[in-house]
């Protein structure tokens, strides 16, 4: 994509392209693998206007593969976002402040910007192991980890102040067209956490 940075408010920033496309799941017959921020984080990323995602909704696609898979090509996609989960460690990251991305007749996605080393690593290890297995998953853009908050106008400027704390997403989630939203934990479980 050509996309074009514009200066908006302080700590937010303006995307002009494509990046609205797989990203914000516009092809309902495909499956995303994602991560979600804990419950806390995500109810202070809620929006308190008309239009705003719901709090079940709020995600970061790592991937995202177009068209309906079989029921073999879904098993096989539950594998390796297994086996990389169990590779996998909890993944620190923060939110950085608010973008908004060229849209379409949907309007323009306004959204939350999430800054993580970790992330954009473990991404690159997912995506290696899913095109190893010969899944294809789009590359229409390239990685620019956020989560849309609303597809309606707002201003910036009475926007929430960003909370910038870090935080750890804990599982990759695997979701079909059926948005039944399915866990991947991320390489521990309650018993190590007391080791």
């Amino acid at each position: 994509a050509n996309d074009v940075l514009r200066e908006l408010p302080e700590g937010h920033v303006y995307l002009e392209g494509d990046l609205l496309s797989e990203a914000a799941g516009a092809d309902h017959d495909g499956t995303m693998v994602a991560v979600r921020p804990p419950e806390d984080v995500c109810r202070a990323l809620l929006l308190d206007t008309e239009g705003a995602e719901d709090f079940e909704q709020l995600h970061i696609t790592l991937a995202y593969i177009p068209g309906k898979l079989d029921d073999d090509d879904l098993d096989l996609l539950r594998q390796v976002v297994e086996g990389e989960s169990n590779l996998s460690t909890p993944i620190q990251a923060s939110y950085t402040g608010y973008g908004l991305f060229e849209g379409d007749e949907d309007g323009k996605p306004v959204v939350a910007l999430v800054d993580s080393e970790e992330l954009s690593e473990a991404r690159r290890l997912l995506v290696q192991a899913l095109e190893r297995a010969g899944i294809d998953i789009s590359h229409t853009h390239g990685f620019l980890p956020h989560t849309t908050l609303t597809y309606k106008d707002v201003d910036f400027e009475s926007l929430p102040a960003m909370d910038k704390t870090p935080f750890y997403f804990d599982a990759f989630i695997l979701s079909p067209p059926s948005n039944e939203w399915e866990y991947f934990p991320l390489g521990w479980n309650e018993s190590q956490l007391s080791t």
